[in-house]
């Protein structure tokens, strides 16, 4: 199976791969295990050998209050629509692609904090994140090549007129593409050719200046003893075809940006 993201045309080629709008919040979001910082016990009035077990039901009580956590993020960011360039590909191998990519995408949105500009490096492909306050976060994946510039101001542009269009309300469905936003597919066509985003790089221009952009690897995110390989062969929101053709392309070492 050839994978649709290798670059078989050889070096300079470049394309932009997909794009999305996720989010990465939940607006009820809370701390499920709240930690005492620091919590003290009137234990004047108790034995030496009492003190320990009171300090225990106390913190036990305590924990039973849930705490609100302005900054929380969801394990499994969800994508609010999100569209893959797939018109290289076969017919058979579109569904499995778009599967992948979604799962590559929601680890990257998870590993990026809340209001960070990320580039994450992954098998010869940049994954571009920007993660807003709000609780939703843009992701343009692209060749090496593609321009960086270009890149976060299609992702900025996208998240505004998004933002625009839905009167800045989230959906909280767990499930993906529950906000078509027809907007994001034009881009993925018409931003082939970066040259056309010409007119929003020059506004943006003094943004990105201005913005540290962090660069890592997708290994360098993930935590210690974590591996993407393993993500996707955990998974539950990928099916057995899927991970089948993962395994192929990676076998013959034809991955790329949907690893």
């Amino acid at each position: 199976a050839s994978c649709p993201f290798s670059r078989e045309g050889g070096g300079g080629e470049m394309k932009l791969r997909a794009l999305s709008i996720s989010r990465w919040k939940h607006e009820d979001s809370t701390i499920k295990d709240p930690v005492h910082l620091y919590f003290g016990v009137d234990l004047s009035e108790l034995s030496f050998f009492q003190r320990g077990g009171r300090g225990r039901d106390e913190a036990s009580r305590a924990e039973h209050q849930p705490v609100e956590d302005e900054d929380s993020t969801i394990k499994d960011p969800v994508h609010l629509y999100f569209g893959v360039d797939l018109s290289e590909l076969s017919f058979f191998q579109r569904g499995t692609v778009k599967e992948i990519t979604a799962l590559v995408i929601r680890t990257c949105v998870s590993k990026t904090n809340a209001g960070d500009y990320q580039r994450l490096e992954h098998e010869g492909n940049y994954i571009y994140i920007i993660s807003k306050h709000t609780g939703i976060a843009g992701v343009a994946v692209c060749d090496t090549e593609y321009p960086q510039r270009v890149a976060f101001a299609i992702i900025n542009k996208l998240l505004d007129e998004f933002q625009e269009a839905n009167g800045g309300k989230i959906s909280q469905d767990k499930a993906d593409n529950t906000m078509p936003f027809p907007a994001l597919d034009d881009a993925l066509v018409k931003y082939q050719d970066p040259a056309e985003a010409d007119k929003i790089t020059k506004i943006q221009k003094d943004l990105e200046e201005t913005k540290q952009v962090l660069h890592n690897t997708i290994e360098q995110v993930l935590a210690r003893g974590e591996k993407l390989d393993d993500l996707i062969e955990q998974s539950d929101k990928l099916s057995m075809q899927s991970k089948a053709f993962y395994r192929t392309a990676k076998k013959h070492n034809q991955c790329c940006v949907v690893m």
